[in-house]
């Protein structure tokens, strides 16, 4: 119909060029190729600490619908508290050192979580890896959209989106897998114990790679255009 907007054709080589360019970009950027690995890492293993909560409810503490329900509560709520924290200081994150100590600060939890024998233990430790989860992921999130340049943008959060979101359903199936095969605290001090070597690992690549070590303000990593 005439005066109608036609749709702009898109071929797969466009299409591929699009992708070989996002990917290109992260390989030669090492704070998001880093953000990333660690996203991969986090999504295998320690974020998936919420699968542990009904057994941890049920199998060892005894807890019924209501007990359940308070370990999910603290949880939700240290997740409030860490997303407030992480807003509050705006662009004055230092993202290296939030990335890497909020990492660091889920997978000791996650540790430390197979040994909680209390409701009230338990609720504190879920209490701080919601706080200590949804500040790694926030802040990796914006580390990677301000380094991201505005014609890449799209692209590169794709990969986060995929990275992010594409591991841990394979993340919460190993989880099962683990507590299926060798129990609760070994789950998940499996899972912390993966997070918390592969972060320090990691870290000592970044540093290494950029030749900085001292963390680098969300400002700061952001590329000249």
């Amino acid at each position: 119909m005439r005066g109608l907007p036609t749709q702009p054709v898109v071929s797969w080589t466009g299409v591929l060029t699009g992708i070989g360019e996002g990917t290109g970009f992260v390989y030669r950027t090492p704070i998001v190729l880093w953000v990333l690995m660690m996203l991969a890492l986090f999504g295998l293993f320690p974020a998936n600490y919420n699968v542990f909560i009904p057994v941890l409810a049920q199998a060892r503490l005894g807890l019924g619908a209501s007990g359940f329900g308070l370990l999910t509560a603290a949880n939700g709520a240290g997740a409030v508290l860490g997303g407030l924290v992480v807003a509050a200081q705006g662009s004055r994150i230092p993202t290296r050192a939030y990335l890497y100590w909020s990492a660091l600060t889920l997978s000791v939890v996650t540790m430390v979580l197979s040994q909680a024998r209390g409701a009230g233990a338990a609720a504190a430790f879920l209490f701080l890896a919601g706080g200590a989860m949804v500040a790694f992921s926030s802040v990796a999130n914006s580390a990677i959209q301000f380094q991201a340049p505005d014609a890449l943008r799209g692209r590169v959060m794709s990969i986060f989106s995929l990275v992010w979101n594409g591991t841990t359903p394979f993340g919460a199936l190993l989880a099962g897998a683990l507590i299926e095969t060798w129990g609760l605290s070994a789950g998940l001090l499996v899972g912390g114990g993966a997070g918390l070597v592969g972060a320090v690992i990691l870290h000592l690549i970044l540093v290494r790679r950029s030749g900085a070590g001292s963390p680098t303000r969300v400002p700061a990593d952001v590329p000249e255009r």
